[in-house]
């Protein structure tokens, strides 16, 4: 950062105590009583945890100023010494200048962030696309385990209780199987028009899942780190009838509720954002097949 560079904080920059925020947000946010909060409504954008004085100084940048006129003003009206402010301030100014929040004056990112995206005007934790697939066409699904390698899949809590028991075999979308991914790809579509999360065409793999008695997996989301990260929309495709098992099927957490679990029966497809926890409850008879696919996007959360 050079201290002679003309910056400006852009008008969408929000600088507001730590202590304005809701409750639940701001019991999140390490903090001191006096504390404010810099952050700017674009997309990822990072924010930032000052204490008052700087952000008293960062009032000098809402008009066109280098560092050192914003610092020498600051210090002039608060009797301070400029040279130790400039040390406590220069790391926060730079990491703010390398966070888009102060920018040089004229370049085009002082113009306010578009919101690119409009708010939801509803939302469901999940769908259920009824009958979706005929019980022929399940047991046609299940039956192409018999050409893939299972892998066994457990996951452990520190207790020694599975969080994840189940076995899985992974279908590549090909010729043979494109009529399902296709299919499932229609349903997302549905699904999405009332979020429209940025979703690429390729689908990857899909997971097919077989959880026997006692077998389960637990309390969970899809989004995660790395690869998972990327992940938009979660698909469950039931291939077993209610009627043939015990226990089991797809659960979803939203809250208070009682009855958490979904009631799908075989050829039902079940579509849920990717950070709704969910889990498939434990068989305790018979045997559970799914059909999992997760679809993703270029970048996450969008």
């Amino acid at each position: 950062m050079n201290a002679t560079t003309t910056l400006l904080l852009p008008e969408d920059v929000v600088v507001a105590p730590v202590a304005n925020l809701p409750p639940d947000l701001s019991r999140g946010i390490a903090h001191e009583p006096d504390d404010f909060i810099v952050t700017r409504p674009t997309d990822g954008a990072e924010s930032f945890v000052v204490d008052a004085d700087t952000a008293a100084l960062l009032a000098q940048f809402r008009s066109p100023t280098t560092v050192v006129d914003a610092i020498a003003n600051f210090c002039r009206k608060n009797e301070l010494d400029p040279m130790r402010t400039l040390d406590d301030a220069f790391a926060v100014l730079a990491d703010l200048v390398a966070a888009m929040m102060l920018v040089p004056a004229e370049a085009h990112l002082t113009e306010p962030v578009p919101r690119i995206h409009s708010e939801w005007q509803t939302y469901r934790y999940y769908e259920i696309y009824r009958r979706q697939f005929s019980e022929e066409e399940c047991r046609s699904i299940v039956s192409l385990h018999a050409g893939y390698s299972m892998v066994a899949s457990r996951i452990d809590y520190q207790s020694g209780d599975p969080v994840r028991d189940c076995h899985l075999f992974w279908v590549p979308r090909s010729e043979r199987t494109e009529w399902i991914f296709s299919r499932l790809w229609e349903a997302a579509q549905r699904f999405n028009k009332a979020y429209q999360f940025e979703l690429s065409p390729e689908m990857g793999m899909a997971q097919l899942t077989r959880y026997t008695p006692g077998q389960q997996y637990n309390w969970h989301m899809d989004l995660g780190s790395k690869d998972a990260s990327v992940r938009k929309i979660s698909i469950v495709l039931q291939l077993s009838a209610n009627k043939d098992m015990e226990g089991g099927g797809t659960e979803i957490f939203y809250g208070d509720a009682i009855d958490n679990q979904l009631h799908a029966d075989i050829g039902d497809v079940v579509v849920f954002p990717s950070f709704v926890m969910h889990r498939a409850a434990m068989i305790t008879g018979g045997v559970r097949w799914t059909l999992v696919i997760w679809l993703t996007g270029p970048r996450p959360l969008r």
